[in-house]
């Protein structure tokens, strides 16, 4: 929910820069209609590898501060803030390793995929967690 009104709330010249750039902060997807297909895809996906729900969790944590802190405009961070139900989660503090076990199923796939994908942010904003996004 958080994600949604985060991109509902994006100042597009952002995007648009981000874009021109080839930069890594740009949003990965079309729109909300595509982010909610991938989100019903991925909580299809914890549904049957349950283990794997703190791995999604971490991915969503980082994505929402990395898209509040990217894609907000001090006044639509202000207007989301005073939102009663707004709460801006923290980022990970530890690395989640693949269950190797589980690396076989379409399902963790998807759910390794989004974490991967939200490691994205650590390029810049980590030294803990090194990655091979550029």
């Amino acid at each position: 929910e958080l994600q949604l009104m985060v991109v509902e709330l994006a100042h597009g010249d952002f995007q648009e820069h981000y874009e021109a750039t080839s930069d890594n902060r740009r949003l990965m997807f079309s729109g909300a209609e595509e982010l909610t297909r991938k989100y019903a895809e991925e909580a299809r996906s914890v549904q049957v590898v349950p283990s794997l729900a703190d791995t999604l969790r971490d991915a969503k944590c980082r994505e929402n501060v990395m898209w509040y802190v990217h894609h907000l405009r001090s006044e639509e961070k202000t207007k989301l803030r005073d939102t009663p139900s707004f709460v801006l989660p923290t980022l990970p503090e530890e690395e989640v390793r693949p269950d190797m076990t589980l690396a076989h199923l379409a399902e963790s796939q998807v759910i390794y995929k989004a974490y991967d994908d939200s490691l994205q942010c650590s390029t810049c904003h980590s030294l803990t967690f090194p990655t091979n996004h550029t």
